[in-house]
């Protein structure tokens, strides 16, 4: 696993995109809180913010409403099945006891507008604070040795523009297969695209 991967640069001298470091950051929060990930996400994020349909795991009343991946082939377009990232999504992780911090969440676009409305709230949402205003200016400031533009968990826009959707200071996540989310402080707009 990823205990036996080598370091690709010193910590502290060159930021890399890691999906390896956001697992690594979930089992800790096993560790320190003692609950099972998911759990803990459902238990402090999810419910919290009313994601009611946002799973780690969806429950076979759900499934019918989970988008497919596609691909081109030769041309035309072709349902994906094991060769998208993370397996057949047809097969909803089928058996998987691990969450996956790093690529296991389904959800929607008004689910997710609660999370990136509490992110543009500074960490509150409906008058609960979900997450200290002190985790969101880490998350939201370019924390990078050599400026690349991320803060603890989210792209922060420096000079640089979403497809000139969004203004520079504006943070977010994107995700594989067209997904993102994202807050434009200087416009007070949050913007959530699920795309496949």
């Amino acid at each position: 696993g990823y205990a036996a991967a080598h370091m690709i640069n010193e910590p502290g001298h060159k930021y890399l995109y890691s999906n390896m470091g956001i697992a690594t950051l979930g089992r800790i929060v096993e560790a320190v809180s003692g609950q099972e990930y998911s759990q803990f996400v459902k238990s402090r994020i999810l419910d919290p913010l009313g994601m009611k349909d946002s799973f780690y795991f969806p429950p076979e009343e759900k499934k019918s409403r989970i988008a497919m991946i596609y691909q081109h082939d030769d041309g035309k377009l072709a349902l994906s099945h094991e060769r998208a990232q993370a397996g057949d999504p047809a097969k909803y992780r089928a058996g998987a006891k691990y969450p996956g911090p790093e690529l296991g969440l389904y959800s929607t676009a008004s689910d997710l507008q609660h999370f990136y409305q509490m992110l543009a709230n500074k960490g509150t949402y409906n008058g609960r604070r979900i997450l200290s205003k002190q985790s969101v200016e880490a998350m939201t400031q370019d924390l990078s040795p050599d400026h690349t533009g991320y803060g603890l968990g989210l792209q922060v826009m420096n000079s640089h523009t979403l497809l000139n959707l969004v203004s520079p200071g504006s943070f977010g996540h994107g995700g594989a297969f067209g997904t993102g989310g994202w807050v434009d402080p200087k416009t007070d707009l949050v913007m959530v695209f699920l795309a496949q």
